[in-house]
């Protein structure tokens, strides 16, 4: 890349990161005028593969699936006319102080040597249907609203950070994203860090599922 273009790696972050990462654009969007940031999320299982013994860390190799999503933000008045939503607002929260979240899954080695991801059993059913109802559950969400992330989960599996999009995806390809509505978007990962992303709709979105992840399915889901 140019010598005058910015990046960030926070590959650490976890399954937030891509929501972690629209806050990061958004303030640097405030700072440097008439601008772009692209936000490149993804889930690669290489990095975090475990070939060892331990069960404990065995669960990772079998919760994630390969996934990625690039998200353009812009503060230029040109895009506002053909952009499809406006960034409202962001939230971070961290309860990394608090030992019991911070060790609830945590990078180490084995008594071989071998580094994987250590899951304790303090946390939710990672990365499955149970999380995704608890936290619906605990914010008195219906199943409609928790449909989207349900229907993500099953086509492809938990893709880490990526997911958000394929989601939103979701919801565009079943057309239940109208001008002026808004969006919350959760992002949760391990530490436990938890983001939010609210966006606003800001134009008619019809007929573009053809050219996303759900073009060929997306008649298969409810």
């Amino acid at each position: 890349m140019r010598s005058d273009i910015k990046s960030y790696n926070v590959s650490g972050m976890g399954c937030s990161a891509s929501a972690l990462c629209i806050d990061l654009a958004q303030n640097l969007l405030r700072v440097h005028k008439n601008s772009n940031a692209i936000v490149l999320s993804t889930e690669v299982l290489s990095n975090g593969w475990y070939s060892g013994k331990e069960k404990s860390k065995l669960l990772i190799n079998c919760l994630f699936r390969m996934g990625s999503a690039a998200i353009l933000l812009s503060n230029k008045k040109e895009a506002r006319k053909n952009a499809k939503y406006l960034l409202l607002r962001t939230l971070r929260t961290l309860r990394a102080f608090d030992d019991k979240a911070y060790f609830s899954a945590i990078r180490e080695e084995d008594s071989d040597g071998k580094l994987g991801v250590t899951l304790k059993r303090d946390l939710l059913n990672v990365a499955g249907r149970g999380v995704i109802r608890e936290v619906g559950k605990g914010l008195r969400l219906g199943e409609r609203e928790i449909e989207a992330a349900l229907m993500t989960l099953h086509r492809f599996g938990n893709q880490s950070s990526s997911s958000l999009w394929y989601e939103l995806a979701y919801l565009e390809a079943k057309e239940n994203v109208k001008k002026g509505d808004n969006i919350w978007q959760l992002g949760m990962g391990s530490g436990p860090k938890c983001c939010s992303v609210v966006l606003k709709c800001n134009r008619p979105i019809f007929g573009e599922y053809e050219k996303g992840p759900w073009g060929d399915c997306i008649h298969q889901y409810p």
